[in-house]
């Protein structure tokens, strides 16, 4: 279900030196343009491709402009666990019928309430609260092997496509390969 993704930018009044990869601080995957906009200011500034891997598991963080690069929630059974026993201490009634998520908000209330009372102490932090990520594109987290021999395999790519490069180019280019 999940293509390797990569973008190139190079400035075609260049001869090209180097090809060099930018891999984003985990959490890149939130907005895409600063990635683009990096990318496309190094190959502005200097003789170089210059390379993003959207690698595998590379959209593990929420991503509001666009939905192919965002995780989502969801609720397992130990998450689900985890939230029953939180309320039963607090005596808030579990419902089927509602999502997990509209238990958040109530404890949260319960908290405040409870805090302004001074039942519990003002530094009292809910814990064994859990949802689980689940990164876009049916992925899962290898840490680290996946997306190394992604890297390498749009090196590989690269090769093949510009062996040659002697000048003429674009910006933006956008490559899916099949894993």
């Amino acid at each position: 279900k999940s293509k390797l993704e990569y973008r190139i930018s190079y400035d075609e009044t260049k001869e090209l030196e180097a090809i060099v990869f930018i891999i984003g601080g985990f959490g890149s995957s939130t907005n895409l343009s600063f990635m683009d906009f990096t990318r496309q200011n190094l190959a502005q500034n200097f003789p170089i491709l210059a390379v993003n891997v959207l690698y595998h598991c590379f959209s593990n963080r929420f991503n509001e402009e666009d939905s192919k690069y965002s995780a989502k929630l969801a609720y397992y059974e130990a998450d689900m666990l985890n939230l029953k026993k939180i309320l039963m201490k607090t005596k808030i009634p579990y419902q089927s019928h509602l999502e997990p998520y509209h238990y958040h908000n109530l404890l949260n209330q319960w908290i405040k309430h409870h805090k302004e009372q001074g039942q519990i102490p003002q530094d009292m932090k809910m814990q064994g609260l859990s949802y689980t990520i689940i990164p876009a594109n049916d992925e899962y987290q290898n840490y680290g092997i996946m997306p190394a021999l992604d890297h390498i395999f749009v090196l590989k790519d690269l090769y093949k496509k510009f062996a040659h490069i002697t000048g003429g180019g674009g910006s933006l280019l956008t490559y899916h390969l099949w894993r």
